[in-house]
């Protein structure tokens, strides 16, 4: 969300009907303000803008937003062509993957299970790895998804981590199959390889920051912050592996 005031500074607050601040970030520069949500939040719910400056405050809007939950996107596969991905990472990302990244979602139980691989042919996804370390939502029409500790490879003893990521993404309210101004933030753990001798010279000559993972898990992480356009919904179902049903 941006807002440009005519004075400099001014940040940005969002509220909900009972008075309670919604979680998220505030920047600014210059009349700029922007607000990024970094938390989960209602559907269907209103939402008030306030400016906030030297103790003052003035509401500049509202927004509504969507009816759409997790459940809705159930069973649901999106594949994300990285070929195009730009940003820091993308092309230590791009060439771990070949390219294209899926990613899954379903609702087991009533929690919000995610889950990322390799595209494979056929129409199963054989690299499933489910957690619950997952939050978001939608505001209008933007789609947030916040996780942690998602491996990507089957191999959990040397699985790679992404670790405090967020995936935000423009949904079209007349084609919820596409997601686009796909957006991936975070860091990636490639601390397994510091086993073999590994550090991360060899990831700061491609021009990659690195250095030891933020949640203190391991030594060799990259920052990531990659644009890849957008993501379609993929024909794929999830499969068993390592003993999870991940359909389930």
């Amino acid at each position: 969300m941006v807002v440009t005031f005519d004075e400099e500074g001014v940040e940005l607050v969002v509220r909900d009907a009972e008075g309670e601040d919604l979680i998220g970030e505030t920047s600014t520069e210059g009349t700029t303000s922007t607000w990024t949500v970094s938390g989960s939040h209602g559907t269907n719910a209103t939402y008030e803008v306030w400016g906030v400056k030297d103790g003052c405050e003035e509401q500049v809007s509202t927004f509504t937003t969507g009816p759409w939950r997790f459940a809705d996107l159930d069973g649901q596969v999106f594949r994300l062509d990285l070929d195009e991905a730009d940003g820091p990472g993308s092309r230590t990302v791009n060439q771990a993957l070949g390219g294209d990244m899926d990613l899954g979602l379903w609702n087991r139980e009533g929690t919000n299970d995610f889950w990322t691989g390799v595209p494979i042919d056929g129409d199963d996804q054989d690299l499933c790895s489910p957690t619950t370390d997952l939050q978001g939502g939608f505001v209008n029409s933007e789609l947030f998804l916040r996780l942690d500790n998602v491996p990507w490879v089957e191999d959990s003893d040397g699985a790679i981590r992404w670790v405090g990521t967020e995936i935000t993404a423009l949904v079209p309210s007349d084609d919820p199959s596409v997601w686009e101004r796909v957006r991936i933030q975070g860091e990636i753990d490639f601390s397994p390889l510091a086993s073999v001798g590994g550090d991360c010279g060899a990831f700061e000559a491609l021009g990659e920051t690195c250095g030891p993972c933020s949640d203190g898990g391991g030594p060799i992480c990259i920052a990531v912050d990659i644009t890849g356009g957008r993501a379609s919904a993929a024909a794929l179902s999830p499969v068993q592996t390592q003993g999870e049903d991940c359909s389930e």
